[in-house]
């Protein structure tokens, strides 16, 4: 090991320590990015987060004839982008944390996406025309759990 001195780092273990814990953090940027985008829409108000979803109805209805009304349809997008949204999240805590921690990082992975959950639907309350709701925290989980058991399913799959 190089021993730096600087006025920053007086002792070279002090820049050792703090160039493995910046490549830690480096592992945690995706879900940064993540959970930019899960905070901005969330800080839609209710119109334009509803437009949003009344687009991607319009679209599927051209596409497909839908069996179901229209406020079924689209209250299941918005409960299926809610499910994706927190899933990839899950997937990107994950890889930071197989990067930082030696063991648990499906469940620590779990655990933190459950709380961004709650976070989220708590920062929701405070946007006009929105409503923050413990249900929607659980459907956000559920995406997450979906999409570990997968990762599981598949890294299982590898190892034999």
């Amino acid at each position: 090991m190089k021993i730096y001195q600087t006025r920053e780092f007086p002792c070279g273990i002090l820049f050792f320590l703090y160039n493995r814990n910046m490549k830690k953090i480096l592992y945690f940027i995706p879900s940064c990015i993540i959970l930019f985008f899960i905070f901005g829409f969330s800080a839609q108000n209710g119109e334009q987060s509803g437009s949003l979803s009344y687009q991607i109805y319009e679209w599927l209805n051209h596409l497909v004839t839908l069996p179901f009304s229209k406020e079924t349809v689209i209250l299941l997008i918005r409960k299926a982008a809610h499910m994706s949204e927190f899933g990839v999240l899950s997937l990107t805590l994950y890889y930071g944390f197989s990067h930082t921690l030696e063991k648990h990082h499906i469940l620590v992975s779990l655990i933190m996406t459950f709380l961004f959950a709650c976070l989220d639907e708590w920062h929701q309350t405070f946007v006009p025309g929105r409503a923050g709701c413990f249900t929607d925290c659980l459907i956000d989980l559920s995406g997450a759990i979906i999409f570990m058991t997968v990762l599981y399913l598949i890294k299982k799959s590898q190892s034999h």
